[in-house]
């Protein structure tokens, strides 16, 4: 059995101020401002004058008394604080599977503490054959001193590495102390150096690139601004734009050329209402036939402006339908 299984039911209080000479009448007076006497089952140390440690009867006691930081005795000031756990349980988080157990004891062995075993984490079950890319190391230190040598995380073959350490305060990604998370970090930054810590417009700190990355998880690119010179646009007819997929000639769009697929005048072509009253589109007969001496139906290639051909244009069953009236 462990010392802190022996004593993981009271409570330490460690000398952190004052003349080393203690005296434990003053100690449990001064313990008795807090909680009932009655309430005290056992009081003593383990050899170590600074660190003496106190057994509640009741829950209710030990929680009450454990909400204070500290105990005033005369001149005197301890730590009031659980008993120390030495095996700590440490995660490391992002190292794979293909990185050996004795690479990561060389690492954790100079963390000041002893390596006892090594493992990767499971999955949990049914799976829990399945290996995950965190390995738990168990370390046991021989005081809470020892525990301020293991870093927040580490680079493993270019990994970064989170390291979690069982029982540790709140960390910080951001300024990396500890009492705090991100999120509630108020360290100042520089905006010339960009660290953390001070905020100094006189800064002759060179910025690094480890600070400006830090800073952004973009690209660091100077933005390019074109400058744009506004043109005038040309006005166009849209007119003019057309073009006819048929007979290949501006002015027009398929569905409204005269011409068919054979490159003659469409007999269903419609007539001006202007060209109605044309003397060119007068029929006349002559020896009792039709007189085709005005306007001639003629093929695109007879004329290249279509607009001009529309013009001078009668179909055929316009003229027959003058010849029936």
């Amino acid at each position: 059995m462990s010392r802190y299984q022996l004593l993981q039911e009271a409570v330490g209080l460690t000398l952190i101020k004052g003349d080393d000479r203690i005296d434990r009448s003053a100690i449990i007076a001064a313990i008795g401002k807090i909680v009932p006497v009655a309430d005290l089952e056992s009081f003593g140390n383990l050899g170590d004058q600074n660190k003496w440690f106190t057994i509640f009867k009741t829950n209710l006691s030990k929680m009450k008394f454990l909400e204070l930081e500290n105990l005033l005795v005369n001149e005197q000031t301890f730590a009031i604080h659980k008993p120390y756990r030495e095996v700590k349980l440490i995660r490391l988080v992002n190292v794979p599977t293909a990185i050996s157990d004795d690479y990561i004891r060389d690492i954790t062995s100079k963390w000041g503490g002893t390596v006892i075993n090594i493992e990767c984490e499971t999955l949990p079950r049914p799976y829990s054959n399945i290996k995950t890319f965190v390995r738990r190391v168990r370390i046991k230190f021989a005081s809470h001193d020892a525990e301020q040598k293991v870093p927040l995380s580490i680079k493993i073959v270019g990994i970064s590495v989170p390291v979690l350490l069982e029982g540790r305060l709140k960390v910080c990604y951001r300024c990396k102390e500890s009492g705090h998370v991100k999120s509630e970090c108020n360290k100042l930054k520089c905006q010339i150096c960009y660290e953390i810590g001070h905020d100094d417009p006189t800064c002759n700190k060179q910025r690094t690139y480890a600070n400006v990355a830090s800073t952004s998880t973009t690209p660091l690119i100077t933005p390019r601004i074109d400058v744009q010179v506004a043109k005038e646009t040309p006005v166009v007819n849209k007119t003019q734009l057309k073009t006819c997929y048929r007979c290949k000639q501006p002015g027009h769009v398929q569905k409204d050329c005269i011409f068919n697929h054979n490159g003659i005048v469409h007999h269903s072509t419609p007539i001006p209402d202007d060209e109605n009253s044309s003397t060119n589109s007068t029929p006349t007969f002559v020896d009792n036939h039709f007189d085709l001496g005005g306007p001639q139906l003629i093929t695109m290639n007879d004329c290249d402006e279509p607009n001009l051909l529309a013009k001078r244009t009668i179909s055929y069953e316009k003229r027959q339908q003058q010849l029936s009236q």
